[in-house]
């Protein structure tokens, strides 16, 4: 893992956990992160329970939402 990926994870989970709502624009704007959905992806993986609401019509997206700031344990 590269230390801008490292990077980009670390900010977007601090964002998340500070009660933030993210999508790719803003990720884009803040960190100019153009994988925002790979690193929420990854910080799933590392147990944190983060939501997805996608927004559908002319412009489609999704919003992100820490719903726990603490990881809990990933059963496999």
């Amino acid at each position: 893992m590269t230390a801008r990926r490292i990077s980009h994870k670390k900010a977007i989970l601090m964002a998340l956990q500070k009660g933030d709502v993210l999508d790719q624009r803003e990720a884009t704007a803040r960190w100019d992160c153009s994988r925002l959905a790979a690193r929420i992806h990854e910080l799933r993986k590392a147990g944190y329970l983060i939501l997805s609401v996608r927004h559908t019509g002319e412009d489609r997206f999704s919003k992100y939402f820490l719903l726990d700031k603490s990881p809990v344990e990933v059963r496999s």
